[in-house]
């Protein structure tokens, strides 16, 4: 299941999630980096992606 993950998302250059199941939270998330350091291009991907998925919400 892992290799086939891996080959069908990270490998792609496509966010995943490693599980079926999902739940709903009301809490907070944060994204923490170094003040003056740009955000690695994966960490970009993902960041990007929290942002749409909470616009989506």
């Amino acid at each position: 299941m892992y290799d086939e993950m891996m080959q069908e998302g990270a490998f792609s250059q496509q966010l995943v999630a490693p599980f079926i199941e999902s739940i709903e939270s009301e809490g907070s998330y944060y994204l923490c980096h170094r003040r003056g350091t740009a955000l690695s291009p994966a960490s970009t991907l993902f960041y990007n992606w929290l942002l749409d998925e909470s616009s989506s919400s």
